[in-house]
């Protein structure tokens, strides 16, 4: 194979590799938390399942009344994930 040929293929198996995702299984306690990944609103309660490219997140839960909790983790296509949070009432003091 020349080597133009060679800079295709492994240009071709490099743009699979950065597309390959991975599922994420998302709770909190109690249920019906919004979730954010990295910041933004993805308009999603758990318990949900999200399909993540491979890579770094943070994983914020906001539910009423409820002081935010904020998981922060890599994912890869040769793991299962699973991110749980155990979000703890607000008291106003």
């Amino acid at each position: 194979m020349c080597v133009r040929g060679l800079a295709a293929v492994l240009g071709v198996l490099a743009l699979a590799a950065a597309q390959e995702s991975v599922d994420v299984t998302v709770k909190s306690s109690p249920d019906g938390a919004l979730v954010f990944v990295s910041g933004i609103n993805i308009h999603k309660t758990t318990p949900t399942i999200l399909r993540l490219p491979m890579g770094d997140y943070s994983l914020a839960f906001l539910l009423r009344d409820h002081l935010i909790a904020v998981k922060r983790g890599s994912f890869a296509v040769a793991e299962s994930c699973e991110v749980a949070a155990e979000l703890i009432p607000d008291i106003e003091v």
